[in-house]
């Protein structure tokens, strides 16, 4: 059974109670997701369709949330807000941090617990900000350059790469400090 497919707009997320459904990017499996994991949410937050299809691996109960309601608990709750941001920023950072060459070699559960132990931070357009040593930046939402090389820019799902970058628009990153 299909829970979410590629579509123009949001469809609610779900809150997976039990049972294992699968990320899949056309015919490929990206991530298996299980018990309290959610789906559905980056599009809500960043207002971005998906280009994934979940598809459940297992018999799964899952509580549905519509757009309307995950709304209300957002503006209602910034912890819940925040709850969420940091279940998509898991998924975002791990993508990011893989296909960064210098660091890919990197295992899973070390990367998985250094993104777990970070923050969002929200960035507006014009500021510029400086990164320092093991501490990494993922750009969630929003776009970055770098002020050495205006050439090098940075768009959300990205690792910031660059020591200091202006943001081109209102910004949300994903601050944290990767312990090899």
């Amino acid at each position: 059974q299909t829970l979410l497919k590629p579509t123009g707009s949001s469809q609610g997320m779900y809150i997976i109670a039990r049972g294992n459904v699968k990320v899949m990017k056309d015919k490929e499996t990206i991530d298996v997701l299980s018990k309290g994991d959610i789906v559905g949410e980056l599009e809500i937050l960043t207002g971005k369709s998906s280009n994934h299809r979940i598809v459940a691996e297992t018999p799964v109960t899952a509580l549905y949330l519509s757009n309307n309601n995950t709304d209300k608990l957002i503006e209602g709750s910034k912890a819940f807000k925040n709850m969420l941001w940091k279940q998509a920023a898991s998924r975002i950072c791990v993508n990011a941090v893989a296909k960064h060459t210098s660091l890919s070699k990197l295992e899973d559960r070390l990367v998985k617990r250094s993104i777990n132990t970070g923050s969002i931070l929200a960035q507006k357009k014009g500021l510029e900000a400086s990164l320092d040593g093991d501490i990494r930046w993922v750009l969630l939402v929003g776009s970055a350059k770098s002020t050495q090389n205006e050439k090098i820019s940075f768009r959300a799902g990205q690792l910031i790469t660059a020591s200091t970058v202006r943001f081109t628009a209102d910004s949300e990153v994903w601050k944290f400090e990767l312990k090899e």
